[in-house]
């Protein structure tokens, strides 16, 4: 998902996105030209630990202000 007012996309990983490393990277890479910060949570975080996720969201939207 995104925020879009703080330029944030939050992306959830899971075992696909393994295979995907270098195409994840090229396209972080495209939205931080944008002016875009990407997040990267694996999935298994936000499944086990979702406060954890949610605190480390609420980070990146504060690091941002």
């Amino acid at each position: 998902f995104a925020a879009p007012s703080m330029r944030l996309v939050v992306e959830v990983d899971g075992g696909y996105h393994v295979a995907r490393k270098a195409a994840d990277k090229r396209r972080d890479r495209d939205l931080a030209r944008l002016g875009w910060r990407v997040l990267r949570l694996e999935a298994g975080l936000v499944v086990h630990r979702l406060p954890e996720a949610v605190a480390r969201i609420r980070q990146a939207l504060g690091a941002r202000g």
